[in-house]
């Protein structure tokens, strides 16, 4: 009994020390925080205050290919976004609380995104990524 508990611990420290050892290093680059992972980057945080931000296609020499959940929240200042034909990957609520984007250009080159009729789309499957505000109506109904 008493070997298979210190088995169970060996295989836990094992488990924690592999998991530590890839863990995705947190680095910033003038004002984005990014990790690496693979070779590839993903922007996790626009730290900067500019109202016209240029997503860069490469990080010392590795490719930006995403970016992460809630990287521009609440960013006041922004009013536009450009993004390169590199990114693959823009994850759910990535603009949100950006009240001043109006626009988000998308290099022409990209293979996944598109931005059409004010919106932010996903090329392949139409989904909705982003819809400036001002491009949005709201609709309120009165219940007695």
């Amino acid at each position: 009994m008493k070997l298979k508990k210190i088995l169970a611990v060996l295989i836990s420290v094992m488990a924690v020390s592999v998991f530590v050892n890839t863990k995705v290093s947190a680095e910033t680059y003038g004002d984005f925080e990014y990790s690496v992972y693979a070779g590839e980057v993903s922007i996790h945080k626009y730290i900067g205050s500019a109202e016209s931000v240029e997503i860069p296609s490469e990080i010392d020499g590795k490719k930006v290919i995403g970016i992460g959940a809630h990287a521009f929240r609440g960013c006041s200042d922004v009013t536009e976004v450009v993004i390169p034909d590199s990114v693959s990957e823009i994850e759910d609520d990535a603009f949100e609380c950006c009240n001043k984007l109006e626009l988000i250009e998308v290099d022409k080159n990209n293979k996944n995104y598109v931005w059409e009729d004010g919106a932010l789309f996903d090329k392949e499957n139409k989904i909705i990524k982003f819809i400036p505000k001002k491009n949005v109506t709201y609709i309120f109904t009165v219940s007695n």
